[in-house]
């Protein structure tokens, strides 16, 4: 063993020694402060970006589930409606990797709410526009959650004829952000009562209100539903038409790979096939954007507030041994090893503040956040603590612990030793 290494461990042990003697003697009421500082500063770190990844998290399952799935098949700018639909439809029918899908035709229309109490003069009903999206009943259930997501009524079965299902944006009465109301709704329909609905055509028919559905989605939520039969036969179609065509993956994870395959294929060259994370509203994109940026901010600002904190703990705590320390250096103490002292000192209080956070997080905050979500009107948000989110932020604290714990010591033991034995 060289000089240098024996010098290097005689450095390090000497530091383990003195820290140990240090965190024995010290005060009772300062470890508890400092572990508690690091506690929340580790807690700060993690939960509040740990909701917000949970809320960006459900709008994304929320819009999976009720209205995209893995993968998305709509027609290119060029053109109103999916190209080649038959061959697309029976591509799908016959792909193992797809566990079911939902064929949509969507028209912009106008309903109304409330005409036949209007007598006439300036008087008009209630009315709003809307996505008018009409559905196969057995393939949408297979494929989205909508039909469980009806807090009013119930979703379309096949035998109907001349129902619709409105979004809870829509209306009001049923979700507290519709509670106040508003120019821009149906007001509080009743189930069972009938809406008019004016078609891009031109057609007027009267509907029946057979249910309300409300999946925090916005898009899902500003539609209203109908037969897939009945609205192509009020738009006069040719044929099969389609707006949008939802795919659900047997494999989610394959969702890119299954996208790119039915993007390449002969019928789908005319046609825009998207996953999920491309098919999402840019709304809805900007929003996550958002919040992963709040989050960043809120864990730099606890990052930060850690770093003070310890900084001014090791300063004062080096200060007011700067004799002691003198003395040390006087007996031939290697400055190295008094200041390592300090940064393992600092090193054992953060392990300690984040093993008590870990079990904070997983023992009572998780757990508690399941059992009752933020509710949010776009989300459910959960605490999600994935193992790389944690372990960066763990590292981050850790690093930052030892640049706070060093810099003070260091300032104060390269003093001149003297003057530290001395006191000026």
């Amino acid at each position: 063993m060289t000089t240098k290494t024996q010098h290097i461990k005689r450095v390090i042990q000497v530091a383990f020694f003195i820290a140990l003697k240090n965190i024995q003697r010290g005060s009772l009421a300062v470890k508890i402060v400092t572990i508690s500082i690091l506690l929340l500063t580790f807690l700060n770190l993690t939960v509040v970006g740990g909701l917000l990844n949970g809320i960006v998290d459900d709008i994304g399952n929320k819009i999976k589930n009720s209205l995209f799935g893995d993968v998305v098949i709509q027609p290119s700018k060029e053109y109103s409606y999916i190209q080649n639909p038959g061959e697309v439809i029976d591509n799908l029918k016959n792909n193992t990797d797809i566990l079911a899908y939902s064929e949509r035709l969507l028209s912009g229309a106008i309903i109304e709410s409330g005409y036949r109490e209007v007598t006439g003069g300036s008087e008009i009903p209630r009315r709003v526009g809307a996505s008018l999206a009409g559905v196969s009943v057995d393939h949408e259930n297979q494929t989205t959650d909508i039909s469980k997501k009806i807090i009013a009524g119930r979703f379309l079965a096949e035998s109907d004829w001349n129902t619709i299902v409105l979004g809870s944006t829509l209306t009001e009465g049923y979700t507290k952000k519709g509670a106040s109301g508003g120019d821009t709704t149906l007001g509080h329909v009743l189930i069972g009562e009938k809406v008019r609905i004016k078609f891009s055509n031109n057609v007027s028919r009267e509907f029946t209100v057979v249910g309300i559905v409300n999946t925090k989605s916005s898009v899902v939520d500003q539609r209203a539903y109908i037969q897939y039969k009945e609205l192509r036969q009020i738009l006069d179609l040719p044929g099969n038409k389609y707006s949008e065509i939802a795919i659900v993956a047997k494999v989610p994870a394959a969702s890119i790979y299954l996208a790119e395959y039915l993007g390449t294929s002969v019928e789908n060259k005319k046609n825009d096939v998207k996953t999920l994370n491309d098919a999402i509203p840019s709304g809805v994109s900007d929003v996550k954007v958002a919040f992963t940026l709040i989050g960043n901010i809120v864990a730099i600002i606890a990052v930060l507030v850690g770093l003070v904190t310890v900084f001014v703990i090791i300063f004062v705590n080096a200060s007011s041994r700067r004799r002691y320390l003198g003395i040390l250096k006087a007996q031939g103490i290697d400055p190295s090893a008094l200041i390592l002292s300090y940064v393992i000192q600092a090193l054992f209080y953060t392990v300690i503040g984040i093993v008590l956070g870990v079990v904070v997080l997983f023992g009572f905050l998780q757990g508690y956040f399941v059992q009752n979500p933020l509710s949010l009107p776009m989300a459910d948000g959960s605490l999600l603590l994935d193992t790389s989110y944690l372990s960066v932020r763990v590292v981050v604290l850790l690093v930052s612990t030892l640049i706070s714990a060093f810099i003070p010591a260091w300032f104060i033991i390269r003093q001149n030793t003297l003057n530290a034995i001395l006191g000026r």
